[in-house]
């Protein structure tokens, strides 16, 4: 996978939310790298949506065994804020060995989105009401 953004990014495809009247949460999950290794994209999309089919490619090629765990997650954190612009987004990235788990999660969200019942609905999710 390349290091320049713009060329990375063009993987992830993305589909016009038509009616966006109401938050929808859109939950990902894809194995990669033999398996060893697991992501997990949820979202609040705004305008766009991810195409289910462009996250394959994309964590496909991507050089996770050139960089740590945590910098993956980052820079799948902002490509997707990047293309999809989402209201919330949570990345977690998953590594699985014989002997260990490494699990490595970040958010964000637009500064003056709240849904904490959506939100709620995420697994794990501690979220205040």
């Amino acid at each position: 996978m390349s290091t320049d953004p713009t060329i990375r990014r063009r993987e992830l495809a993305t589909v016009e939310i038509k009616h966006n009247e109401h938050d929808l949460l859109v939950f990902h999950t894809l194995n990669f790298s033999d398996a060893a290794y697991q992501a997990f994209v949820c979202f609040v999309p705004d305008r766009e949506s991810l195409v289910p089919e462009s996250l394959e490619p994309y964590l496909k090629s991507f050089p996770i065994l050139e960089n740590s765990l945590e910098q993956c997650a980052r820079i799948v954190l902002e490509d997707m804020l990047n293309v999809l612009i989402p209201r919330y987004i949570q990345v977690e990235l998953i590594h699985r060995t014989a002997t260990q788990l490494q699990r490595v999660l970040v958010e964000e969200k637009q500064a003056k989105w709240d849904n904490a019942g959506l939100l709620s609905h995420i697994p794990g999710l501690k979220t205040k009401t």
